[in-house]
């Protein structure tokens, strides 16, 4: 995070000069916002060792805290931020640092201890109170209280464009809305056993062509549901700087029965984990989709349109490919329903493939929103799932 840190520093540096010294520290936000889907993700991750922390001082993840000056070496500062006002999000927190430089900009964040489940059910726009008490060298600064807008948990922010116009994106954020653990999955694949779409889910255990077949069980039992493409986004009152996307957590996506490109990558994303094959989440701009690993050794992949998810039987052209004929062969008794789920199904793998294909170099360049995210990668990197909270009342 130390690009974006160096961004939002220039604006909190920018307010210390306007202060002079009477004022030596200021409020310092990752974001404008606080995006509890960013939070949430974050509390885990692992920095990249080469980044330059030499002015971070406390949780090198953290997303509030201060920017400062010291007058001499080696002063003291200790920070305590309360949350007021509106939900409580966490519990006060303290850091107390030494500052090895005088007269240098430091931005000095402490570890918040975040009610998970709290972020968890924010559903729309709120605002919180913080309050900043600061101490330097023993001496109490004036505290301060500052008004924070708190972003709904499916808002994802992935990429941020500082003043200079550059533009450093966060897509990897985007793996926090697969969650491989969510409850409602285990009713996904138990259907796709008992309408016998597959055997069982045996992962990488007998090779590309029972991974297809698995892929496609999820599929069908998702197109028996209902689930369909919807172009519908929800507009994000974001920071102009802040690109971001609405995405539906996964029982919200298997309620409503419809889901656009994102929300549908990430709840096919979180089965194909739930049942050890590996997915990858593609983006481009304006557009994601999904792909999945065909060995342990993610030596192939295929790519997956998740739009043409029952798209209407007249809108697609299926040619005769050895994948359709494959996958057909394991059908006991052909009926019309399985021929059209099929040839769905090797029309979206034709067209994932295809539009991968045509962004590659972009995509694994990672220029601009062309991103590739392998979920093993970003769990490995510390991306945790937004947790499950179950919002229905409670019938005790």
């Amino acid at each position: 995070m130390s690009m974006l840190r160096h961004c939002l520093l220039i604006v909190c540096v920018v307010a210390l000069s306007v202060r002079a010294m009477a004022q030596v520290w200021a409020p310092y936000s990752a974001l404008p916002d606080l995006y509890p889907s960013m939070a949430l993700a974050m509390t885990y991750f692992v920095n990249d060792p080469t980044e330059d922390h030499s002015h971070d001082l406390g949780d090198l993840n953290g997303l509030l805290g201060i920017s400062v000056q010291v007058p001499r070496r080696n002063a003291r500062v200790q920070l305590t931020l309360t949350c007021t006002g509106g939900p409580a999000l966490f519990d006060s927190a303290t850091i107390d640092v030494t500052v090895p430089r005088a007269r240098e900009d430091y931005i000095i964040t402490p570890t918040i201890p975040f009610n998970q489940a709290r972020l968890a059910s924010i559903r729309q726009v709120q605002t919180v109170f913080i309050t900043y008490a600061v101490t330097i060298d023993g001496k109490a600064q004036p505290p301060r209280t500052e008004t924070l807008r708190v972003q709904s948990v499916n808002v994802c922010p992935f990429g941020v464009r500082d003043d200079a116009g550059q533009y450093t994106s966060y897509a990897f954020l985007f793996a926090a809305y697969v969650n491989e653990d969510h409850p409602q999955l285990d009713r996904i694949l138990q259907e796709a056993l008992q309408k016998n779409y597959v055997d069982a889910f045996v992962g990488y255990q007998s090779g590309p062509a029972d991974v297809y077949r698995q892929v496609l069980a999820i599929w069908r039992v998702l197109q028996d549901r209902g689930l369909r493409y919807s172009n519908s986004t929800t507009t994000v009152a974001d920071p102009d700087q802040v690109a971001s996307q609405h995405v539906r957590l996964v029982d919200e996506s298997l309620s409503h029965t419809q889901a656009n490109c994102t929300d549908g990558s990430v709840l096919l994303a979180s089965v194909l984990r739930k049942v050890g094959i590996e997915p990858i989440l593609v983006t481009i701009p304006g557009h994601m989709f999904v792909g999945f690993d065909l060995d342990d050794e993610s030596s192939e992949q295929a790519y997956l349109e998740t739009t043409l998810l029952n798209a209407p039987a007249g809108s697609i052209a299926a040619a005769p490919t050895d994948l359709t004929q494959l996958l057909l062969s394991y059908v006991p008794s052909l009926t019309a329903a399985d021929q059209t789920a099929v040839d769905q199904f090797v029309v979206a793998i034709q067209t994932g493939n295809r539009l991968f294909a045509d962004n590659r170099i972009a995509i694994e360049s990672g220029t601009g929103d062309y991103s590739a995210t392998p979920i093993a990668e970003a769990r490995l990197a510390g991306i945790m799932p937004i947790p499950f909270v179950d919002r229905r009342p409670s019938t005790k």
